[in-house]
This record gives C-alpha cells, sequence and structure tokens, in this order.
C-alpha cells in the first residue's frame, strides 16, 4: 500500500515545513477562533436556510396531501365537529 506506506514522510515534510517556514500559524489562537467563530456564522446562516427550506417543502407536502385526499374522495366530506 503504497500510500500507506509514504503517509509518515508527507506528514514529516509538512510539519517541518510549516515549522521551519509559518511556525506564526501554527500557534495563532487568534486567527483560529476568528476563522471558527465566521465558520460558525456561515453554518447558522446555512441553518436557517435549511429551515426555511424545510418548513416549504412542509407545506407543500401538506397542499399536495390534502388535494390529493380530495381527489381521491370528492363525495366525502370532512366533519370536524360532529353534532350529538
Amino acid at each position: 500500500m503504497p500510500v500507506v506506506d509514504k503517509l509518515s514522510l508527507l506528514l514529516r515534510e509538512d510539519l517541518v515545513y510549516a515549522f521551519e517556514n509559518d511556525l506564526d500559524s501554527v500557534f495563532d489562537i487568534t486567527h483560529l477562533g476568528c476563522s471558527l467563530g465566521q465558520k460558525e456564522q456561515d453554518l447558522e446562516v446555512e441553518l436557517k436556510q435549511v429551515q426555511k427550506l424545510k418548513e416549504k417543502f412542509r407545506q407543500i407536502h401538506e397542499q399536495l396531501s390534502s388535494v390529493s385526499a380530495q381527489s381521491m374522495f370528492p363525495s366525502v366530506k370532512t366533519n370536524l365537529n360532529p353534532k350529538k
């Protein structure tokens, strides 16, 4: 398995490069915090969009279900408040 055999060498090269050329970014907690904060905001926006889509699909499903039920049983009227 050539990838597994080379994995340790590739990781070592990446670490050596990071420590030799860009040591500050390896331990830059401020940048990491900002990056995570931006990612969180992006995910919150995406979540709201997904929730809106989910609600729209629920409404469409509800409309199609009611139309389908009416077309299958056109003579049956639903009485939700039957008199005793």
